[in-house]
């Protein structure tokens, strides 16, 4: 999930790199395991099976290492929401909006989610912004075929899929549950509002 660092050319170049990567992996996951204020930098080292002092050679401090993780995280997830925009302009049909839907929800991972919520309540800022920014990109594909308030709707039943689902559920399970929500939005939500008739 990590995105690549600085420092391949050289003899230590690759150590460099995969020893940043391991600790951003470590922190994305503990951070969203735990928040910002639950996670310890000790933890993290631990996780990614460096010392402490390894750490903050490449992060001065854990406000910087938690920007660094959920910069991360964003740059893993946000360019695919190309995916979802070439579904779409494959199929606007039902059938082609479930599959974008369920993509959705598929990239939109349980860390992610995790960390979206934890900026949120401890760590708000242009790190907010920034996760804002990833979701809105997802939001204006769905905006092609559902209005604003009911794309809303959609990202909100995603993110909450992926936290509060059983994880031992099927993914043929999951993938209704979406189908149904999808349905639900076609029939409903989405459906354009009928023109009041005029009096006379």
């Amino acid at each position: 999930m990590a995105h690549k660092g600085k420092g391949r050319s050289g003899p230590y170049g690759s150590y460099k790199t995969d020893t940043r990567e391991k600790i951003l992996e470590a922190a994305i996951a503990e951070f969203a395991r735990a928040g910002y204020c639950g996670t310890r930098t000790k933890d993290i080292a631990a996780i990614a099976e460096i010392m402490e002092s390894t750490l903050f050679g490449y992060f001065k401090s854990k406000d910087e290492l938690f920007d660094a993780a959920v910069r991360a995280a964003i740059a893993a997830v946000k360019p695919r929401a190309a995916e979802i925009e070439y579904i779409l302009d494959l199929d606007k049909s039902e059938k082609g909006i479930r599959l974008a839907a369920l993509e959705f929800c598929n990239m939109m991972t349980v860390e992610f989610v995790r960390l979206y919520a934890f900026t949120i309540l401890e760590h708000p800022g242009p790190l907010r912004l920034s996760l804002d920014g990833c979701v809105d990109a997802f939001s204006q594909q769905f905006e092609r075929v559902f209005p604003r308030s009911a794309v809303q709707h959609l990202v909100d039943y995603c993110f909450g899929a992926r936290i509060f689902r059983n994880q031992s559920s099927s993914k043929k399970a999951y993938r209704a549950a979406v189908d149904s929500f999808v349905q639900i939005l076609l029939s409903g939500v989405g459906k354009p509002v009928p023109k009041a008739r005029q009096t006379r």
